[in-house]
């Protein structure tokens, strides 16, 4: 009776599959709508190829279409703005130094370089991406990287302080010709710049990043553990179910 009883509530457990594969179907449908591909048109390669600049300046595709996004983040171009979900409260997007947008009307500053399939090119010259600036002049500096990785190379007949155009935040540090040196800036990744040829790196090493990495190894040092020690532990229950049964039958022989 009990393995007739098993075997019913075991077919019955199978009709959840029903509703399960339903559920699944609808959400796959839904999906459908908001999730495809599509081929990308030519412009947009010889727009981005129009964006590509030759230091780490921030650039700007036309606004709202996402299409350009992932292509240029392959290409390591460094996007401005574009459409987001989230805003970093009391920071501005920095300004881009080349910008594509179907507007006849360029931004205060910028100047029409181009014109690509009805997409307009725009250029402000003032913007660098990485300078030394002080009360009475700027000059720039040439700047390569990717992400938290950045050198920048200066080579000024002033002194003032390096403004890199990068939020600044906890877990950035720099140096300057291999010594340690503060970060100043409040906003951007900002140090003192003395006169003359410097090359200052800028790395960001935020202090949960190891924690974590500690933690997962950790982790995985327990999981191999566990894993090694599990059949003791069901060669200690099969003893342990052996010797209840031993006491079983020698009970039953009394």
């Amino acid at each position: 009776e009990t393995s007739k009883s098993n075997l019913k509530g075991f077919r019955i457990n199978l009709l959840l599959i029903i509703p399960l594969l339903i559920n699944v179907y609808h959400a796959y449908d839904f999906s459908q709508s908001w999730y495809y591909t599509i081929p990308l048109h030519e412009h947009v390669a010889q727009v981005l190829e129009r964006l590509q600049t030759p230091d780490l300046q921030w650039v700007h595709p036309p606004f709202g279409e996402h299409f350009y996004v992932e292509p240029a983040v392959q290409m390591k171009m460094k996007l401005s703005a574009g459409f987001m979900t989230w805003r970093w409260r009391g920071r501005e997007f920095p300004e881009p130094v080349i910008e594509a947008s179907h507007s006849e009307e360029p931004r205060e500053s910028y100047q029409l370089i181009d014109d690509v399939n009805g997409i307009r090119i725009y250029e402000r010259y003032d913007l660098a991406y990485a300078s030394i600036v002080n009360d009475e002049a700027s000059e720039f500096c040439t700047a390569k990287g990717l992400g938290g990785e950045l050198t920048v190379d200066c080579d000024t007949a002033i002194e003032g302080k390096l403004v890199v155009q990068e939020n600044t935040w906890t877990g950035w540090k720099a140096w300057r010709d291999g010594q340690r040196v503060p970060l100043i800036g409040e906003r951007w990744l900002e140090v003192d710049a003395p006169a003359g040829k410097h090359t200052y790196e800028f790395r960001y090493r935020p202090w949960d990043v190891p924690v974590g990495l500690g933690i997962s190894i950790l982790g995985i040092v327990l999981c191999i553990g566990l894993w090694f020690h599990a059949p003791k532990e069901e060669q200690e229950i099969k003893r342990w179910e052996q010797s209840e049964e031993q006491i079983e039958l020698s009970e039953g022989e009394e």
